[in-house]
């Protein structure tokens, strides 16, 4: 790498490999988090959690465009598999279920004799991920011996679906792409009819397998590539995502980290040594709630980025000096940035508001509340914040463009 210094005179970093990311061009970064390639020396940008068996994997700016990380998430994952040869762990409504059963020339099948009187009788598997895709096989036998039961349905986790051949065993194989439910049931069936009067009537399961084949990918790690101050989230509950039901989550086309609902507490923390944020970019889309103020960066207990309800979704820059706010309304694809050195605000390269004084020191950073735990929560998606140490008055509009080149943001 070497030093260049441009027609304004300020000095710039070049990398003779070819890549010139931002932080490469505008030096002098506190901290970088992104989708993207910041820097000619950044590797990994994100650390993900599949919601299917939590495994944890990092990625690059390029995985995550390219397919690598969304097929890692989307990976097949067997969530149950039946062994019935001395014990059944199911389920049952209204029926009991018994292991080690031979019928039609099958061993170690799982019977399940109907109780209970004019009711539903079922059995099942709970507990598992709804909202994701799954595949499930299962071998199923109903004898004609019996009084009512002449089929089964397989219900809840996919679309309600009836099989109603008797004596003899059969394969199936059902598939959903989103799961209305976290839980899977075989139910009896007399035609169509599913409340059944038909104690003592009986089907037998075997080979039951339950594979997710789509999952949530969530973050665990958002790494900083302007040095070491990385942004976690260890609490599975409050990590946000990247992958949401299989799907890349994106804005305006480009990846983005969704942060969820204001009562999700979704976040990521930073604990680092007092920094002073000259400069601040963020690139977001972030849904305004009436009722709560929500933090969208903290960067010490008296310095945040805050879109407040007071103030019908603008967003504001709090400090112990002089705050200022946008006139610009949240809910769409913005880059926001905030000049605390020169004490000016810009929304897509547009100055809204401007201070005498404005302060930035900090001892650590939150992204998606105040505190890190709980505390004017976000609501929205973020794809890229870098903080600034020094000031960068005078390249705004050059990294600026740099941002905008990439997200397609505004004119």
């Amino acid at each position: 790498m070497g030093l260049i210094l441009s027609l304004d005179n300020s000095i710039h970093s070049f990398n003779r490999a070819g890549f010139v990311g931002l932080l490469d061009e505008y030096t002098g970064a506190a901290a970088g988090y992104s989708l993207r390639r910041l820097s000619y020396n950044t590797t990994d940008v994100v650390r993900v959690r599949r919601s299917s068996d939590n495994a944890e994997a990092d990625f690059t700016a390029d995985e995550i465009t390219d397919g690598t990380m969304l097929n890692w998430v989307n990976a097949d994952v067997v969530q149950y598999t039946s062994d019935f040869t001395s014990t059944e762990n199911l389920f049952e409504s209204n029926g009991i279920g018994a292991a080690a059963q031979s019928v039609a020339g099958v061993n170690n099948a799982y019977k399940f004799t109907l109780s209970g009187g004019n009711t539903t009788h079922l059995c099942g598997i709970l507990g598992l991920q709804a909202g994701v895709g799954y595949t499930v096989s299962f071998d199923y036998y109903i004898p004609s011996t019996n009084g009512k039961v002449d089929g089964i349905r397989v219900r809840n986790l996919v679309a309600n679906t009836g099989f109603n051949v008797l004596d003899s065993w059969q394969s199936e194989t059902v598939t959903t792409t989103s799961s209305p439910s976290n839980d899977l049931f075989f139910q009896a069936l007399d035609g169509t009819a599913v409340t059944i009067d038909a104690d003592g009537d009986v089907f037998y399961l075997k080979n039951i397998v339950v594979t997710q084949t789509t999952a949530d990918g969530h973050v665990t790690t958002w790494y900083d590539q302007a040095g070491s101050n990385d942004a976690t989230q260890s609490t599975a509950a409050n990590q946000p995502k990247i992958v949401d039901a299989g799907v890349l989550v994106e804005e305006n086309g480009k990846p983005a980290i969704d942060f969820g609902t204001i009562s999700e507490n979704k976040c990521l923390t930073v604990n680092t040594s007092p920094i002073t944020n000259n400069f601040v970019t963020i690139v977001h889309n972030i849904i305004y709630k009436s009722n709560k103020n929500q933090v969208l960066l903290a960067l010490s207990n008296s310095n945040y980025i805050i879109i407040t309800a007071t103030d019908a979704g603008k967003l504001k820059y709090v400090n112990s000096n002089d705050d200022m706010i946008s006139t610009t309304n949240v809910g769409s694809f913005q880059l926001s940035t905030i000049d605390i050195n020169d004490g000016k605000l810009y929304t897509n390269n547009l100055e809204e508001d401007n201070v005498t004084t404005a302060s930035g020191a900090t001892s650590r950073y939150v992204i998606g509340n105040y505190t890190g735990t709980s505390g004017n929560e976000l609501e929205g998606y973020v794809s890229e914040i870098v903080t600034w140490q020094t000031a960068q008055t005078s390249n705004r509009v050059g990294i600026e463009t740099n941002i905008n080149n990439h997200y397609n943001i505004y004119p």
